[in-house]
């Protein structure tokens, strides 16, 4: 722009009077707009800023003059000593910070964690760590160890859940193991192991084994009476000096309720045999009962084999009784304690059959093809029925589940029929028999559950109760492994015992034998 003469200055300077007023004294706003549209702070703005910046300076050393001013930083707001409190908390919240993850985390080098660790997968690389289920599923496919596996070493049991073979263990200790084995080898009966006990009863007419190894007799000698044991046999009490024919038969509900019946009665005890006293309100309807037997949950039926073509029943445990008709005369009976009865006829090969615990029968057929009389017993879900042929002089067996369905399992040389049998809760029938000689053989029939598979073993006088009685003509079980028989002429009482406590132990078989330094483990939890 060329330069204005003054004539032209003086010219602008009056145009331009109130701007040039506004620019010295300034306005509302603090600021004027040049020609070309820009803003220019007027000069009381800027004189009043400089003005308030100056007092806060001056201010400001006012304070820092004071006491405590002198120790304030940071434009005066934070004091030297605070400021220096919270820089050393600071470097406390990071030391513990450390410390914490020090101890929150495995460290490089190793150490022992004290939670689970949870790991994202499978190992993709040999060096990776392997989850739980990968693991298992590797070991299952070569061999998990289960209950009752054996395992052959020179190093000895892995640990305590691995015990050796050959010997007996706490049924408690190891009850997964002993539910699989169950009480193997227990069964003494055929090693010839039938000690004396020292107890002698003559003249036996029916005996029993009850709660705690009770053993009753109902004997026909001169002193008629009912016998006692309290000791398996060893010795015998007589609890009751009673009239000719009023104890034949006994039978017991092994919870402590004896019966005995006889033509002149019945007699009832309900303390395990220690005393005894008369059923009243059989009188008048017993007639010539000679036979009792109890289904061990309050039900008791009486017969006999003397041509009575009734039967008496009991459903109270004894203590009332009601004469139930039968369209023949009962010879023997027995029960699988369920409701279910199999009756043998005094007409030959004939039996009797109730469903409904006795209240009504159909007429059975009992090894009819040996026409004999037949006598039945009970054990481990199978009936067996032996009949004696006095005309070949063979005992005959058959077995059934049902009493329906009969099958002959075998036959034995006997000259009389059996007098006194038992059936243990396996299965296993004791029958003692005559062989036509002098010498009295038991049969064991061992029924293992199954009707199927009945095999005979006959005990001649080198083994068995026969080479330590004479004539032993009655047998009774605790229902597992213990036997007791008795002696005909002689009275002697000879017990076998099984091999082993079966109430607490069971037997870990001997595994293949192994030569030294091998032995055999099994898996036992």
């Amino acid at each position: 722009m060329a330069d204005l003469t003054l004539p032209e200055v003086i010219t602008r300077f009056r145009g331009n009077e109130a701007r040039i007023a506004d620019f010295a004294n300034g306005n509302a706003a603090g600021y004027y707009i040049t020609v070309d549209g820009k803003k220019v702070e007027t000069l009381p703005s800027v004189v009043s800023r400089l003005a308030a910046a100056i007092a806060a300076a001056s201010s400001t050393a006012d304070t820092l003059k004071g006491t405590g001013g002198a120790k304030l930083i940071g434009f005066g707001t934070v004091t030297v000593d605070a400021a220096l409190t919270n820089q050393a908390k600071g470097i406390a919240d990071n030391a513990k910070a450390i410390t914490d993850l020090d101890t929150a985390k495995l460290a490089k080098g190793g150490g022992t964690m004290t939670g689970a660790l949870k790991l994202a997968g499978a190992p993709t690389d040999p060096l990776h760590a392997a989850t739980k289920g990968w693991a298992e599923a590797l070991v299952g496919t070569y061999w998990k160890p289960a209950i009752g596996d054996v395992l052959t070493t020179v190093r000895g049991a892995p640990d305590a859940t691995w015990i050796p073979d050959g010997a007996n263990y706490l049924q408690a200790s190891y009850p997964d193991l002993f539910q699989k084995l169950g009480l193997l080898d227990a069964d003494a009966t055929g090693n010839g192991a039938w000690p004396k006990t020292g107890g002698v009863v003559q003249g036996i007419l029916s005996v029993a084994l009850g709660k705690d190894g009770v053993i009753c007799a109902a004997v026909s000698t001169s002193s008629q009476g009912i016998m006692r044991s309290a000791d398996g046999g060893a010795s015998f009490t007589k609890i009751l000096s009673i009239t000719d024919g009023q104890a034949q038969g006994i039978d017991t509900d092994k919870a402590g309720v004896w019966i005995t019946v006889g033509s002149n009665g019945f007699l009832r005890s309900v303390d395990n045999g220690l005393t005894w006293t008369s059923i009243t309100s059989a009188a008048g309807i017993v007639g010539q009962c000679t036979s009792i037997v109890c289904d061990r949950k309050g039900t008791w039926i009486a017969c006999s084999p003397s041509n009575q073509s009734f039967i008496l029943k009991s459903k109270d445990n004894g203590l009332t009784w009601t004469r139930i008709a039968l369209p023949y005369a009962p010879f023997k009976l027995s029960t699988n304690r369920n409701g279910l009865w199999i009756m043998s006829a005094q007409s030959n090969g004939i039996g009797l059959r109730s469903t409904d615990n006795g209240e009504t029968w159909t007429q059975i057929s009992l090894l009819a093809a040996y026409n004999g009389q037949t006598i039945v017993t009970y054990g481990n879900g199978v009936f067996v029925a032996v009949c004696w042929n006095s005309s070949n002089q063979y005992s005959y067996y058959a077995v059934s589940i049902d009493g329906l369905t009969w099958s002959s399992v075998g036959q034995y040389s006997a000259s009389q029929p059996p007098y006194g049998w038992d059936t243990d809760d396996r299965g296993l029938c004791w029958f003692m028999c005559y062989t036509g000689s002098n010498l009295r053989l038991t049969v064991g029939i061992s029924a293992a559950g199954a009707a199927a598979i009945f095999s005979g073993t006959v005990f001649g006088a080198s083994t068995g109760p026969g080479a330590q009685t004479t004539w032993p003509n009655f047998v009774v079980t605790d229902g597992q492994y213990g036997w007791i028989a008795f002696g005909g002429s002689s009275g002697d009482v000879v017990r076998c015992n099984p091999s082993y406590d079966v109430k607490t132990l069971f037997k870990v078989p001997k595994a293949a034998t192994q030569p030294a330094p091998f032995a055999n483990f099994i898996k036992a939890k």
